[in-house]
């Protein structure tokens, strides 16, 4: 069995890469991180390529957004509960 393509450092590296792309909320900087037959789903909407990524999932949230809104993603924080 070959080795994998990568070790924890190298992992850990495009993990964070990725965080900080989605991170700029710029739909074309995300988009290069796709391959070009991704296939995104969000809810029931499924979207396949770069094109439908960026314009569906991508482009549609981050612009009803205000600039006041704190959307970011940080993989591996936890998140707190909810209030009851």
């Amino acid at each position: 069995m070959a080795p994998p393509a990568f070790d924890l450092d190298s992992a850990l590296a495009e993990v964070q890469a990725a965080e900080d792309s989605w991170n700029t909320r710029d739909p074309w900087h995300v988009w290069l991180g796709c391959s070009p037959d991704s296939v995104w789903r969000n809810r029931d909407t499924f979207v396949t390529g770069r094109d439908e990524i960026v314009d569906l999932p991508l482009r549609q949230p981050w612009a009803a957004m205000s600039s006041n809104t704190a959307y970011i993603v940080r993989v591996g924080t936890p998140v707190p509960p909810l209030p009851v």
